[in-house]
């Protein structure tokens, strides 16, 4: 288990094309690993100027993609199918050993839920990824699966397969979260030796345009964790809401001055991100960066942490959140 963090990407190359950044992407993730991945489009002409991030629910055309769920990392593997050599001239760190990572796909933007998903269901690594992406006959064929990962040192945890929490629980009672969209999201992080800030991510995915497996490299860098007017110190919390009755996940995720979350009901995506802003001379405000969707994200309740708890329950309406996680700390 690491520390919370926060990265922006700086750019995306795939083979054979220049390093560029045509979104604006942010990943807050907790000290349990729980992650929210949002990327918005900065442009819809290439070649015209940065648009303002819409801030109030749209247009949808907008989003790139967004998700979340839990991440994973290992000591270096040189015969792992994720491994590929930086596509640049880059000097990666060679004092300091790279690190296999995965990001497990709870809840995913292009995946939209049906009730087929909370049927019992579990295969291979290798099976899970041999399904063609996207393809579903009818709402009958659920895309979703457990998946038996030979690197994932808590799976017997994460694959227990109990319900979902909808009432206020004890810490040692949350339910893990199961049932992972088969999305192969992996990589090689690679440290940078002339800003300990740079990670350069590199690995196999499939190209947007394209739809075929392309290697590409990522440069991330890690944002300065602050912590929010009035607080002590710096802290983290996870908030998830999973009911299968209205097709619905969600999780919420606010590490420092930042805070994500990605809610799913059936087709329906809503993500937010939000930043906390200092005043001068002036109490500080959380300020909305990005907003699409309509649905209700319980980030209020992240604001304030004093009160906070692991086992606490947010309700609005129908939904219900359940604090996951809650970490402090100071230095």
């Amino acid at each position: 288990m690491s520390m919370p963090n926060i990265s922006e990407r700086v750019y995306i190359c795939w083979q054979g094309d220049t390093p560029s950044e045509p979104t604006t992407t942010l990943v807050t993730t907790s000290k349990e690993n729980y992650f929210v991945d949002i990327r918005i489009y900065r442009r819809f002409d290439p070649s015209g100027p940065d648009l303002p991030l819409p801030t109030t629910g749209g247009p949808i055309q907008r989003l790139e993609w967004a998700f979340a769920g839990i991440s994973e990392s290992w000591d270096f593997d040189t015969d792992s199918t994720s491994s590929a050599p930086p596509l640049s001239d880059h000097d990666v760190q060679q004092q300091q050993q790279p690190k296999n990572a995965r990001w497990w796909h709870w809840v995913d933007s292009t995946f939209p839920l049906f009730p087929a998903h909370w049927l019992p269901a579990t295969m291979a690594y290798e099976q899970a990824f041999a399904r063609p992406p996207h393809v579903m006959s009818s709402i009958s064929e659920d895309p979703f699966v457990d998946i038996a990962s030979p690197t994932f040192s808590n799976a017997s945890t994460l694959l227990a397969g109990d319900a979902a929490a909808t009432t206020t629980l004890p810490p040692t009672t949350l339910p893990p979260l199961t049932r992972f969209a088969p999305v192969l999201d992996a990589g090689v992080l690679h440290p940078v030796p002339h800003d300990a800030a740079l990670t350069l991510e590199t690995g196999v995915m499939p190209h947007p345009a394209t739809g075929l497996q392309t290697p590409y490299e990522e440069m991330w860098r890690d944002v300065v964790i602050e912590a929010a007017e009035e607080e002590k110190g710096r802290c983290s919390v996870v908030l998830t809401l999973e009911m299968a009755e209205i097709c619905a996940r969600g999780v919420l995720v606010r590490v420092g001055q930042w805070c994500q979350g990605v809610l799913m009901i059936g087709t329906q995506i809503t993500c937010e991100r939000w930043e906390f802003v200092s005043g001068e001379g002036a109490k500080g405000e959380w300020v909305r960066r990005v907003r699409i969707g309509d649905g209700f994200l319980p980030t209020g309740v992240v604001f304030s942490m004093a009160e906070v708890k692991v086992g606490d329950v947010c309700r609005k309406e129908a939904m219900v959140w359940v604090v996951r996680e809650k970490f402090e700390w100071s230095e």
